[in-house]
């Protein structure tokens, strides 16, 4: 969540950390995000107390016409989720793990994203639309870490503009753009605690032209590359575990 000035004009918002008690206003600025044409990606007891008024449980889910869980939250449990093609995912989506899961049947009056793979009969991932935008309720307080191809996916749904894409799921990526103009920024972080972490990173959204890169950290010179070679064929990457690089690409 945060502040709305950072996220009330983007296309996705995701809210998966432990915010299970807001306020009214935060509640009414999130409904009318999704109300405006925002799309919303939740777990399903985010807002789940209303701090202004107690006796409102479930709130978030509720305002946007979600029935809650009938049973507690099966702590520790873990399964496998499967995405059902559709709006959402096509048919390579991959399949996903979660943790600390609801057991909630699949409904006639909801879009089923994804079903538990023991539990057919069981969402994983439900959706519908809510006024201009739409809301993604996923039935878990845990994403296990090293599954989360699946919410580019969603990005994707929600008509985010990817700008980055790593050949292993263990490099995550971020990409920003310098106040010049002319320097672009890729962050890569290696997720794994123990192994060396190998891969490539294509910078999706890099502008035409060519550009001299650095590797920040160890003051290496990569030389010149070309923007549509980055956005191909990227940049290779050895991290050692938990190890972070910084490029920094300049227009030339």
């Amino acid at each position: 969540y945060g502040p709305r000035e950072l996220w009330s004009k983007g296309k996705l918002l995701v809210l998966t950390s432990h915010g299970t008690a807001l306020e009214e206003s935060a509640l009414l600025e999130i409904t009318d995000y999704a109300k405006n044409g925002g799309t919303v990606f939740m777990r399903a007891d985010y807002g789940r107390h209303n701090v202004d008024n107690p006796d409102e449980e479930w709130a978030l889910l509720k305002r946007f016409g979600f029935t809650p869980p009938a049973d507690a939250v099966q702590k520790d449990r873990m399964l496998r989720a499967t995405p059902v093609p559709g709006e959402q995912f096509s048919a390579q989506g991959e399949s996903f793990v979660l943790r600390d899961v609801w057991k909630v049947p699949v409904r006639n009056d909801l879009q089923t994203a994804a079903s538990f793979d023991q539990e057919k009969t069981q969402a994983a991932l439900s959706w519908k639309s809510v006024g201009q935008g739409k809301v993604a309720v996923i039935w878990a307080q845990t994403i296990v870490p090293g599954h989360y191809p699946f919410l580019r996916d969603v990005a994707t749904w929600a008509g985010v503009e990817l700008s980055s894409q790593a050949s292993t799921d263990l490099l995550w990526t971020n990409f920003l753009i310098g106040k010049d103009g002319r320097s672009f920024y890729g962050l890569v972080y290696a997720t794994q605690p123990k192994d060396t972490v190998s891969g490539s990173v294509q910078w999706l959204k890099l502008p035409a032209g060519r550009y001299r890169v650095t590797e920040l950290i160890s003051g290496q010179d990569l030389g010149i590359h070309d923007a549509a070679a980055l956005r191909t064929t990227g940049l290779s990457a050895q991290l050692a575990p938990r190890a972070l690089a910084i490029w920094k690409m300049e227009r030339q």
